[in-house]
């Protein structure tokens, strides 16, 4: 199947813990923005089928520039974001907003590529890539 490169657009989101509720059972507190974030991936992906294979990740999280840094704007723009959110954290809220609509199960994913960095259009992309 071919390559797609999906654009989710505004700041990256993290993956968060569940909350105990009801009767010691735990529930998803990020459940409604991981079906927001796949509502705009599913229009993306159209009609296509579901990738099986192995595959590879590429994934690149894209976050505003800090208002403090504003004045540097233009040279920060595509460098490194090495604050908080952490990488694996970004990449644990992605796969669990695409297993089940892009993929059977994130354990199918064999290799990674994360990037985080500053750009004037905060945004999350990705491109999963089969692997022969």
């Amino acid at each position: 199947m071919e390559s797609i490169l999906y654009t989710v657009k505004g700041t990256p989101i993290a993956w968060a813990r569940c909350a105990p509720g009801h009767k010691g059972q735990l529930y998803d507190t990020q459940k409604h923005i991981k079906n927001v974030y796949r509502i705009g991936i599913e229009s993306q992906h159209g009609r296509r089928p579901m990738y099986t294979g192995p595959l590879g990740l590429v994934a690149k999280f894209v976050f505003p520039m800090p208002k403090y840094k504003m004045k540097h704007w233009e040279s920060l723009n595509d460098t490194p974001h090495t604050n908080t959110p952490d990488s694996s954290n970004l990449l644990k809220f992605l796969e669990d907003a695409i297993v089940g609509l892009l993929i059977p199960d994130d354990r199918i994913i064999a290799n990674i590529q994360v990037s985080k960095m500053y750009g004037f259009e905060p945004r999350t992309e990705f491109k999963l890539i089969e692997i022969e």
